[in-house]
């Protein structure tokens, strides 16, 4: 019986320490207040920006120019290298279409030129967006395919001559401007 007795003591001595244990575990508050904190930095972020939050990985997709953008210089491959240099040098992981394939998160920067040429003018539309796979709040599993949760675009008119310069100046400070959101979204620890 006294075995009994000083085994339940130890027990409750046991449970009543758990709690407070880890109440005044220095290491654990610190710890739950680190993700308090970072829970409400990301929730002070626009939503475009929040959609960022963990991103790893980017596979980078020029949408096939016009006819217009070719003829005044314009190639896919300038620009994708152009987008695909500015994302590594920021650090952040550059997806071949083979690593997009087998990923089980899949996040695109497309981008997407479209131009009219007039009388030596030419009329563009630059637009660097980040798609990635989305499920609907409503039915969390039913999965849609693809969204745009960034984008950033712009609309000018240049001449001939300096259409290409302008147009992947354009594109790089789209990617400027996505890089910057993508840093506020994962800072380096």
């Amino acid at each position: 019986m006294k075995a009994q007795i000083f085994l339940a003591a130890v027990l409750l001595a046991t449970l009543s320490t758990v709690g407070t244990s880890q109440k005044n575990d220095p290491i654990a508050e610190s710890l739950r207040r680190a993700a308090n904190t970072e829970d409400e930095r990301i929730a002070r972020l626009p939503y475009d920006v929040r959609s960022l939050v963990g991103v790893q990985g980017i596979f980078v997709l020029v949408e096939y120019l016009d006819e217009d953008s070719k003829a005044v210089g314009l190639t896919e491959d300038q620009l994708k290298t152009d987008i695909e240099l500015k994302l590594r040098l920021a650090g952040i992981k550059v997806n071949s279409s083979e690593d997009r394939r087998f990923s089980d998160d899949s996040f695109t920067i497309y981008v997407n030129i479209t131009s009219i040429r007039r009388d030596l003018l030419l009329v563009y539309s630059a637009s660097v967006q980040l798609r990635q796979d989305v499920y609907l709040a409503r039915k969390p599993n039913r999965y849609c395919e693809r969204a745009t949760t960034w984008q950033k675009s712009c609309i000018g008119t240049v001449g001939e001559s300096k259409a290409t310069t302008v147009i992947r100046d354009a594109v790089k400070d789209r990617t400027d401007m996505f890089v910057n959101d993508y840093l506020t979204a994962n800072p380096k620890k």
